[in-house]
C-alpha cells in the first residue's frame, strides 16, 4: 500500500510508534491487531509504568488521557492530538 507509512516521534527514553494505514478499507483488522499487541505486551511486561508515564486510552471516535474526560475525534482541538 503507497498510502501506508510507519514512522517514530520520541526521544532517548520514550517515543511512539506512528502508523498510517493508508485508506481504511482494514480498519476492522487494525483494531484487532492493535487489541493483540496490547493484551501480549501488558501481560508479557510485567512491570510497572515509570512514574512520569501517562496512559492514553485510543477508541475508534476519541480517547482518554489518563482518567480525564472522553475526548472526541470530531472536536477540531483533539484531532491535533
Amino acid at each position: 500500500d503507497k498510502k501506508a507509512t510507519q514512522s517514530y516521534a520520541g526521544g532517548e527514553k520514550s517515543g511512539l510508534a506512528i502508523q498510517n494505514p493508508g485508506d481504511g478499507k482494514d480498519d476492522d483488522e487494525m483494531w484487532k491487531r492493535m487489541q493483540q499487541v496490547a493484551a501480549s505486551s501488558s501481560s508479557a511486561s510485567g512491570s510497572a509504568l515509570p512514574p512520569e508515564s501517562v496512559i492514553v486510552t485510543v477508541y475508534r471516535n476519541g480517547f482518554t488521557i489518563g482518567d480525564g474526560p472522553f475526548r472526541p475525534l470530531s472536536d477540531p482541538l483533539n484531532k491535533k492530538f
